[in-house]
């Protein structure tokens, strides 16, 4: 947290402070002069992406050190959640997503083997909350709610930091506010524009995409963090460079 002092100020003989300096960022998508050329940049990228999985046991070994080396009172509640939450943030991110798909692809092949139901909820379980919750009875429903979500926290994400400065006429003279993300109006606002735009990506292709830029670059990943270590070829993806939005002129509602 900005300015507060650290919880290891006593054992290391001084207080510490940590301050948090924002930098406002951009990221275009990847864009080359062709579309299979910007499939295989995008798959490049992804890749490069996928090789902080290495980055799990870098913070598993260094939390080994530092209960092997750091003194006992040191290790507060506070300290320990930290250090729970780093790892568990990297294993989220890297190792989650890979192990459910595995998971859903195998309890879908014995769903379809087995008459399209789970042997252990069957029509007489004890437990048919949990079952229907799981997906035996329905693999596909569980994914429902997460892209409700998905959709709901994308476009809210994009609509706070890009479209309501402007509106609310905070920071007018900033060019950051005044671009207002680049969106197009359609019926008179920008916000349908930018559910429109949500929603086609996430009902219709994220499904399809993130099987090679998610699932397969992490399983490429592991490879070779687990045979090569953590060396790769790092090779810079194509990036637009707006020249429609330089000659577009910057929205004002």
């Amino acid at each position: 947290r900005s300015g507060q002092t650290s919880d290891l100020s006593a054992g290391f003989g001084a207080k510490t402070q940590l301050r948090p300096v924002f930098l406002p960022v951009k990221a275009t998508s990847v864009v080359s002069e062709t579309a299979l050329q910007t499939w295989k940049d995008r798959w490049l990228q992804a890749k490069r992406h996928a090789q902080g999985v290495a980055e799990v046991s870098c913070i598993v070994l260094s939390a080994a050190d530092a209960l092997r080396q750091l003194p006992f009172h040191l290790w507060t509640w506070q300290f320990t959640i930290s250090v729970a939450r780093m790892a568990g943030r990297l294993m989220y991110i890297h190792m989650l997503p890979s192990c459910q798909f595995v998971a859903t692809i195998f309890l879908a092949l014995n769903w379809v083997c087995n008459g399209f139901q789970i042997q252990l909820c069957g029509s007489d379980t004890r437990s048919p909350l949990l079952c229907g919750a799981a997906g035996a009875w329905n693999p596909a429903w569980p994914a429902i709610p997460i892209t409700v979500f998905i959709v709901a926290c994308s476009i809210s994400m994009v609509f706070v930091v890009y479209l309501q400065p402007l509106q609310r006429g905070h920071f007018h003279s900033s060019i950051w506010t005044s671009e207002a993300g680049g969106l197009p109006l359609t019926c008179g606002s920008s916000f349908w524009t930018l559910s429109g735009l949500v929603l086609w990506d996430c009902l219709l292709f994220a499904g399809i995409l993130v099987l090679p830029y998610g699932i397969m670059v992490e399983i490429l990943a592991f490879w070779n963090v687990a045979f090569r270590g953590n060396r790769f070829e790092y090779v810079t993806a194509t990036k637009a460079l707006a020249t429609e939005m330089q000659n577009r002129p910057l929205l004002t509602t």
